[in-house]
């Protein structure tokens, strides 16, 4: 019997080094011919121990947690930056509400390093939101600047916490991090943690075990053996159940509280500017993204033009003298609003997660007639190449984590199934999302079965910094 998300208990080991060439922002096919290596006996244990979690779908409830004598934290990271179909918040939100609750997320130079300018700001657009969305739910957002590990340490100490919730870590270039923030938690005093993933379709508790037993003996340990239980997609698809439905949000998370007023407390930390989140990035922008700063700096210019608030103050009088219906009087308007025309911005998907979703609906509206000037714009960019659209679009929400693919899945079946119709787009982004799905399994795969390096097919497929495809 499968349900929709996956936790187990794990035990924090040290970081396998990474070898190879960095693979961020590798394409696919770089990844699935790049070379693997495999770990030695002692080293393989300790990957074994750190990812053990199944990427199947029972969520972790009240019912089967450890007896929770402190708090519980549930740390987030670029990847699952949102509270729709979040398996931790929801398993949390199910906790008895003597229970208190402690969302983390902790901004990391280190990590942002390694992405762009452009992709920060989203990174930062979308935590703003998620402490908003939280917020309304009870549980305010804890945000730390600095090393993950350092922090969440310093987090389960003054909570006392004794568990821990946080997404299955299959990107190499992050694993050292994750592992080493898992380790702080033991020694922290956190007795439970649990890795969680939210594959797209269930699969049952025998094929699990099957495909357990092949990845932790043949895989593992048979030269020329195949790294995954499938040689093709198609093959995995006719291993797995049905597509899963995304978790809804939790209604109501029990926030840890450190005052009894309704002061804003200092425990759960300020915002870093966007300035400075911006700054940490070392990857130049896109051409794309260079052409939005470009425009809105422009935009930005005129409006703080002190001659346009003369030319608009002036422009009242020729409205006044419009009415007059002389010809003279229209060309002069007409001129007077060429002057004062601002700039056009492109379309650039936001960060947040409220917004992304209501793109996504609009984006799959696109045959139909719309008058919101945003959804226009976004047409703009799926008219370049329809083909290609939802992930040119979407790609940097599902490595956020502000989307996910079962929400991607659901949304546009039941699109079709309301408006009775299917669509080119339904259908690529459904396509997306089984893509997506598939190289998540194939990475959580090889991790299972000892693999090292960079070549992890999920991380030249999709990443979180780049979310290539």
């Amino acid at each position: 019997m499968a349900s929709s998300a996956c936790c187990r208990s794990i035990a924090p080991t040290r970081a396998v080094a990474i070898r190879g060439r960095d693979a961020r922002g590798s394409r696919r096919r770089d990844a699935l011919s790049a070379p693997h290596r495999k770990l030695s006996p002692s080293r393989r244990g300790d990957a074994r121990r750190s990812v053990i979690a199944s990427s199947g779908s029972r969520p972790v409830v009240a019912a089967s947690a450890p007896t929770h004598t402190g708090a519980h934290i549930v740390w987030i990271r670029v990847g699952d930056l949102r509270v729709h179909d979040h398996p931790g918040l929801h398993a949390a939100s199910l906790l008895p509400p003597s229970v208190p609750i402690v969302p983390l997320f902790v901004f990391d130079p280190e990590e942002a390093a390694n992405t762009t300018p452009a992709f920060q700001r989203l990174v930062h657009e979308a935590v703003r939101e998620l402490r908003v969305a939280l917020r309304d739910r009870g549980a305010d957002l804890v945000v730390r600047v600095g090393s993950p590990a350092t922090h969440v340490e310093r987090i389960a100490k003054e909570t006392g916490a004794s568990s821990l919730s946080c997404r299955r870590e299959l990107e190499w270039s992050r694993m050292s991090t994750h592992r080493a923030a898992l380790a702080a938690a033991r020694g922290a005093g956190v007795e439970s943690i649990h890795e969680w993933s939210a594959p797209l379709r269930e699969c049952a508790d025998a094929v699990r075990a099957t495909e357990e037993a092949y990845l932790t003996t043949e895989a593992r340990n048979e030269r020329g053996a195949r790294v995954a239980p499938w040689a093709t997609e198609n093959e995995y698809i006719a291993a797995r159940g049905a597509v899963a439905p995304p978790l809804p949000p939790p209604q109501r998370l029990a926030g840890y509280k450190t005052r009894g007023s309704e002061l804003e407390d200092p425990f759960v930390g300020a915002m870093p500017e966007l300035d400075s989140t911006r700054a940490w990035a070392r990857l130049p922008d896109r051409e794309e993204d260079e052409r939005y700063d470009e425009a809105v700096a422009a935009a930005r210019a005129a409006l703080d033009d002190p001659e346009l608030a003369k030319r608009r103050k002036g422009r009242a009088r020729t409205d006044n003298a419009f009415v007059m219906f002389s010809e003279e009087r229209m060309l002069a308007l007409a001129a007077e609003e060429a002057e004062v025309s601002i700039p056009p911005v492109p379309f650039r998907m936001p960060g947040g997660e409220a917004e992304t979703l209501a793109n996504f609906a609009g984006f799959l509206d696109f045959y139909t007639a719309t008058s919101n000037k945003e959804f226009r714009k976004m047409y703009e960019r799926v008219l370049e190449n329809k083909l290609s659209a939802f992930f040119r679009l979407f790609g940097g929400s599902l490595a956020l984590g502000t989307l996910s693919p079962r929400t991607v899945y659901d949304v546009a079946m039941r699109w079709e199934a309301d408006s009775k119709r299917s669509t080119d787009l339904c259908a690529n982004a459904r396509n997306i999302a089984a893509a997506r799905d598939y190289q998540e399994a194939l990475a959580a795969a090889a991790v299972t079965a000892g693999v090292e390096g960079p070549g992890l097919p999920l991380v030249g497929a999709y990443n979180v910094t780049q979310g290539s495809l």
